[in-house]
């Protein structure tokens, strides 16, 4: 039987259309990749594909958004085991253009890995997506700042050692899975996209962490923030340190001032707080917004650079293009930690 819906799978995928990656919506993005023969058997092991057939064709089959986070959990970690078999760092290979992949990383002695999209499977083409597809599918993918973010917790663990984080604007999670390695006393994972909660659940899942921690669905803003602190989850305690990594990219000046709206809400007034805020600075005039939404909030800023050279283990971190990203533009891609102004601090 299992031989039999094996064929039957790779049969509906050969009658795929060359050009299925040319995706007119976010709809038709999520649904369609492209299946090799070698990971459609392992998928197919699993019975939740066969019945979803998640990616197998543009109409007709569940979209990625429609499964549960068990479902999502259950998917990966049979991608996982064929990754650890064949001993890829990434599955389902990058060249057959699948939506999503998990991807590993070696961060010192830690080993990462990762369900979220595939860069690859956006070609130029498809540029020509609509912008609000365009920017619902900006939290799947893994930008700069996150990984350097990363190397730079990794070398200072005692900045998280039995503190209280809250990870803002996470996307699939990679920031915060790393952050629990580092003995916090509780972590919240957040986010505005019901997709990127569920990659953050099936990802902390996949990398069997045992840390204190929650999911969230939060979006920028004070009322948004105070529901967020007032809830079960967070039981009305502020967080000794917050992060959020590329979160104002290709944002409205607004969107800047909602952002520290929920850190001065979730923040806590007291010394040695702050809120580490990974940057690839794109539009300088964003990048004055952003200071002065902070002045306005009482916060004072400090730079911190987050790319060293001739560092092995983070050129090892690194993928291709994201050192290559790096290497061009090096003093582009920094770190703003804000601290509450001495007036401020209880």
């Amino acid at each position: 039987a299992a031989a039999a819906a094996t064929a039957a799978a790779a049969a509906a995928a050969a009658e795929l259309p060359a050009n299925l990656l040319r995706y007119a919506s976010l709809v038709d993005l999520l649904r369609s990749s492209a299946c090799s023969h070698e990971w459609l058997a392992a998928a197919t092991a699993e019975q939740l594909w066969m019945h979803h057939r998640l990616g197998l064709s543009s109409r007709g089959d569940e979209d990625v958004r429609d499964l549960s986070r068990a479902a999502l959990r259950s998917v990966t970690s049979r991608w996982l085991c064929f990754m650890l078999s064949s001993g890829s760092p990434v599955f389902p290979p990058p060249c057959t253009k699948s939506t999503l992949h998990v991807q590993e990383r070696r961060l010192l002695k830690h080993t990462l890995r990762v369900l979220q999209l595939n860069p690859d499977a956006l070609r130029k083409g498809d540029r020509g997506m609509p912008w609000a597809d365009r920017n619902a599918i900006v939290g799947l993918r893994v930008w700069i700042s996150c990984p350097l973010m990363c190397w730079y917790f990794a070398r200072r663990p005692e900045t998280l050692r039995d503190r209280r984080v809250c990870c803002l604007g996470e996307g699939v999670g990679l920031l915060g899975i790393s952050l629990m390695q580092h003995a916090p006393s509780y972590t919240l994972l957040t986010d505005g996209s019901d997709l990127c909660t569920s990659l953050m659940t099936a990802n902390i899942a996949l990398n069997g962490l045992r840390a204190s921690f929650d999911v969230s669905e939060h979006t920028f803003g004070g009322p948004a923030a105070q529901g967020l602190l007032h809830s079960e989850k967070v039981g009305n305690k502020a967080f000794d340190v917050i992060t959020a990594s590329d979160v104002v990219y290709g944002r409205t000046l607004p969107a800047v001032d909602a952002l520290f709206e929920s850190v001065d809400v979730l923040l806590a007034h007291t010394p040695g707080a702050a809120f580490y805020h990974g940057y690839t600075e794109r539009i300088p005039e964003l990048t004055s917004a952003l200071l002065e939404s902070a002045e306005q909030h009482g916060f004072q800023c400090e730079q911190l650079p987050l790319w060293e050279d001739g560092l092995p283990d983070l050129h090892a971190f690194l993928l291709p293009g994201e050192r290559r990203a790096v290497e061009q533009k090096p003093s582009a891609t920094f770190m703003h930690r804000f601290t509450r102004r001495q007036s401020e601090e209880k």
